[in-house]
């Protein structure tokens, strides 16, 4: 074996957070949360700068008042397109512009993320089948099947704790 490939990954990440924040060094750890080491503003070029290095950080989403802004300009126009276009096909058309509008102009505020992603989630949904097989590394069988407990999660939106190697399909909700 020449390397971890889970600690190169680490050390990455850290690497990436301390040149963009400045953060100290002793502050980034596996157990770490993203939310608390990233400031909300500097989110999204955090992830940009992740995307760029070919790692994975969280999914950045509206916070809850920008899905009510995001409401209250869909079911605006869409209840001023009845008034003005009653039994018309032209209220949901209007609707759907005024709720396309709101959401593009609030994308780029959009700044909310999972508050219980770690620096190890992101080492590990950062850490591929390939890094370990070009690193020399046989990997574990815990380490197998958290890449396996990754995958169905992400696919059958189950939480990761809740799934155990004992599951079944059917046990999980697949078909």
């Amino acid at each position: 074996m020449r390397f971890c490939p889970t600690a190169r990954n680490f050390y990455r990440i850290r690497r990436i957070l301390i040149e963009m924040l400045g953060l100290p060094r002793h502050t980034i750890r596996p157990t770490s949360t993203l939310a608390d080491l990233v400031p909300q503003k500097e989110r999204r070029r955090v992830q940009q700068r992740f995307q760029r290095e070919r790692m994975r950080f969280p999914t950045i989403r509206f916070s809850l008042f920008q899905k009510y802004i995001a409401l209250f300009a869909t079911l605006t126009p869409f209840l001023i397109g009845l008034v003005v276009f009653p039994f018309s096909g032209w209220a949901l058309l209007v609707a759907l512009a005024g709720g396309t509008i709101a959401t593009t102009l609030q994308w780029p505020h959009a700044h909310e993320i999972d508050l219980a992603h770690t620096i190890r989630d992101a080492v590990r949904a950062s850490t591929r089948m390939a890094h370990y097989i070009d690193a020399g590394y046989t990997p574990s069988r815990k380490e197998i099947a958290d890449k396996v407990f990754d995958i169905v999660s992400a696919n059958l939106g189950i939480k990761r704790n809740l799934l155990t190697e004992e599951m079944s399909w059917e046990d999980m909700g697949a078909e």
